[in-house]
């Protein structure tokens, strides 16, 4: 099972922002012999805006343990010669109809990684951010859930809460 890591996660453990609640859970999902975390260069490129520079070392050397999900294509600019020979017409953009979904629910950094996160097949997307991602999968949660192929956006106890369930125990 991939799980993949929202930029959040890894900047509120070096900042210990956490609950007891969220640190066990963390610690738990970490130990859990089904569970793959994954980063992708979206995770790496917001950490390194870190303008603390001792901090902003710690981040990058946390995203570099974790398995890196592919890049992923969402959008081609109209720009002459930015597509790929074939992939727009002259003179037009192209923007993956689920990135356009999502930008219209979550922001567009939000929406870019959960992009990347559903195209790489993540069954999860992890995050702490209840303001502007899971308060807004709790507002729609049928369109994000076609949206993102199946993926479950959920925070660090929801995803424990699953993992611990009758039917993953054990696996």
């Amino acid at each position: 099972m991939r799980v993949y890591l929202d930029t959040n996660v890894l900047s509120r453990v070096t900042d210990l922002r956490l609950t007891a609640e969220d640190a066990r859970a963390l610690r738990l999902i970490g130990d859990a012999p089904n569970v793959s975390l994954v980063a992708s260069s979206e995770t790496r490129r917001e950490l390194a805006k870190t303008p603390d520079a001792i901090r902003n070392q710690v981040l990058m050397f946390l995203c570099s343990l974790f398995s890196k999900v592919p890049d992923r294509i969402g959008e081609v600019s109209g720009c002459l010669g930015s597509a790929p020979l074939g992939r727009t017409p002259l003179g037009g953009g192209w923007v993956d109809p689920s990135l356009r979904g999502l930008r219209a629910i979550f922001d567009p950094d939000d929406a870019q990684h959960i992009f990347v996160a559903a195209k790489s097949g993540c069954e999860f997307f992890m995050t702490f951010d209840q303001k502007t991602i899971l308060s807004r999968v709790r507002a729609d949660p049928r369109r994000v859930e076609a949206l993102c192929k199946g993926m479950r956006l959920v925070s660090p106890s929801e995803l424990l809460s699953i993992l611990e369930g009758p039917g993953l125990r054990g696996q």
